[in-house]
């Protein structure tokens, strides 16, 4: 088990789980002890992590004076102590600004190239689309999809998305939408005077063009097609899931 829990590093989400009045290489001996390293081995690995986050120059500061950023920089210092082949990341970026959670992100790829094996969870689709080779989606702790996220959006996702914004409010536009050859799905709202439709379609179609004859070409505000989101092929894969229970 010792040998196990020493090749396994973990890294949390959020303000917990750190000592506000140590400093960071305080806080990383301390955790080091816990792996049962001696003070001069968790000294060097604490001085190692630092160095590969970034965060060599805040060594002797207070957490408490961290920026979130840089705590969450300490959060993964922390994991790389026992230097582990399988890293945890749990809601990694959670709370964490746009800046800060980005410059996060620069980091995952980094240890994948270093041959660590990464396994993130996460609610942010766009962050596991970037981020992640292979996705399993959970739904109520059941497994109902393990792929690439390319191979997500193949199999779940519609083959392609046309959004549209028409000026003003077309009776009927989405059921004669529905009625084009090719068209799996509509959704239509409305936004202030605004009328937005979003087409899923089989790849391919000319639902754009179509949009133009029933609606009108002056009636249309923007038009714009594009392939579906691992977020769409995510909602769609929830939906299946629900209703095979």
């Amino acid at each position: 088990a010792g040998d196990v829990r020493r090749r396994i590093g973990l890294i949390l989400g959020g303000e917990r789980g750190l000592y506000e009045r140590l400093t960071g290489r305080q806080n990383l001996q301390y955790f080091a002890s816990l792996y049962l390293m001696s003070p001069r081995r968790g000294a060097e690995r604490a001085e190692a992590a630092l160095e590969e986050v970034g965060l060599t120059h805040a060594a002797d500061r207070r957490v408490e004076q961290y920026s979130r950023g840089m705590r969450q920089r300490l959060h993964v210092a922390r994991g790389l102590l026992p230097d582990p082949d399988v890293i945890f990341m749990d809601e990694p970026t959670i709370g964490l600004d746009p800046e800060a959670a980005q410059d996060f992100r620069r980091l995952v790829p980094e240890l994948r190239e270093r041959g660590k094996t990464v396994l993130l969870t996460t609610h942010y689709m766009l962050e596991a689309d970037v981020l992640c080779e292979r996705i399993a989606v959970i739904d109520h702790g059941r497994l109902v999809a393990l792929d690439t996220p390319e191979g997500l959006k193949r199999r779940f996702g519609q083959g392609q998305v046309t959004e549209a914004t028409l000026r003003a409010a077309t009776p009927g536009l989405a059921d004669q939408l529905r009625a084009l050859r090719g068209v799996t799905a509509v959704e239509s709202d409305m936004e202030g005077a605004a009328q937005r439709v979003k087409v899923y379609a089989d790849a391919g179609r000319d639902i754009a063009s179509g949009l133009r004859n029933l609606a009108g070409t002056d009636a249309i505000q923007s038009v714009v097609t594009r392939e579906p989101s691992l977020e769409e092929a995510y909602l769609s894969l929830i939906r299946e899931s629900s209703a095979g229970e």
